[in-house]
């Protein structure tokens, strides 16, 4: 059976590609937007009009070296040449700001389109059945309990994954072995957007509540710029279910699948609810009446799926099932330097003018049956 979905962004949604953090001499700026440098040709250019050595002195004697700083340092027909063709993106800025670095967005190799990967979409609805799965205490407990087991001193900075993968190997059936994944047979394809230039600079910036009122930036105030889909975008994608691989499952288990297709949108819808519900909570304890505003209209627009950077422990894990006593228990062995009795203690928050204006990654996801299947 053949799905269409379409996916609307409701926040500002960032995943990541490969390449990571890109330095200030990967991509010059204006006012305006930013603009992701084509290497091969940057090179030939510099080479064609002498400037390579410049060049090369000039980054190994900066501090902070950056391709803004250089262009302005050449005569202004030298510097439009390699402005005007170099470009191999142009990203618009959400607002005025300087750029020291950037996060881009996963985009095609071959359009250099952005896309939202079905890894990522499927990844969200499993979480999603996990949770549903793991909706009793009983389970809960026995998670907190295998996590203190396996940890060995170590240091993770994906918890949540972690946990998630001590529930998946102790749910009868549902091992994520290719023995006896039921998902193998849900296949989620990448979604491209339906509009053009979908994208923007945005900066991002960590709020972490006091051990008393209200909130500070964390990781020492550090300001993180991203390119991020704006809200509003819609994506098309398609989603198949492999049923013939689910009738053999059940008789190699002899088990029955675990969920239909028609209750994962209800497991989606009531997951990702109750983490809405802990964000605005959040946001109370903070003293941010702005963004407790912004999740109440989010609420309103019933979103059912969470996707990317900046989505947090309570979406990506099986954290909202636990008592306030097993989270701390988990938080002194995840992150035995936080205090706060709240856990988790930060969010992740699009900035505007200065103040906390969106989280990230909320969409919503619909599906409809596909013509002609």
């Amino acid at each position: 059976m053949i799905y269409e979905l379409t996916i609307e962004v409701l926040t500002p949604v960032h995943i990541g590609d490969a390449k990571g953090r890109m330095t200030s001499l990967e991509f010059f700026q204006d006012d305006h937007a930013v603009y992701m440098v084509n290497e091969a040709a940057w090179a030939e250019i510099l080479a064609t009009q002498g400037d390579i050595d410049d060049f090369v002195r000039y980054v190994e004697q900066e501090t902070r070296p950056s391709l803004d700083r250089f262009l302005d340092r050449l005569p202004v027909d030298r510097a439009n040449r390699l402005r005007q063709e170099t470009v191999l993106r142009r990203i618009p800025k959400g607002e005025r700001m300087w750029v020291s670095h950037l996060l881009p967005f996963v985009t095609d190799p071959l359009s250099g389109t952005p896309y939202l990967p079905g890894s990522s979409l499927k990844g969200a609805i499993r979480v999603a059945l996990l949770n549903q799965l793991a909706d009793t205490p009983a389970r809960a407990k026995q998670i907190v309990g295998e996590g203190r087991r396996v940890q060995d001193g170590r240091k993770t900075d994906r918890p949540g994954e972690r946990l998630d993968n001590l529930l998946r190997a102790s749910l009868r059936g549902h091992r994520r072995t290719p023995q006896t994944d039921w998902l193998r047979g849900l296949h989620v394809s990448d979604a491209y957007p339906e509009q053009t230039a979908c994208t923007e600079v945005r900066e991002v910036r960590i709020i972490s509540l006091n051990e008393g009122e209200g909130y500070h930036y964390g990781a020492n105030g550090a300001r993180v710029f991203v390119e991020v889909v704006r809200p509003g975008t819609t994506f098309k994608g398609r989603l198949k279910c492999d049923r013939e691989l689910w009738e053999l499952l059940s008789k190699t288990t002899g088990q029955r699948a675990p969920f239909r297709l028609e209750a994962w949108m209800d497991a989606c819808q009531t997951m990702y609810s109750r983490s809405l519900e802990e964000d605005k909570r959040f946001f109370e304890d903070a003293g941010l009446p702005n963004m407790v505003g912004v999740l109440d209209v989010l609420t309103r627009k019933s979103p059912n799926l969470r996707v990317g950077w900046g989505s947090g422990l309570l979406s990506a894990s099986v954290v909202m099932h636990l008592s306030n006593a097993e989270r701390q228990t988990l938080r002194q062995l995840y992150f035995p330097r936080r205090k706060h009795p709240q856990f988790p203690q930060s969010r992740k928050v699009v900035m505007a003018k200065g103040v906390p204006t969106f989280p990230l990654g909320w969409l919503r996801l619909s599906v409809c049956e596909a013509r002609g299947t």
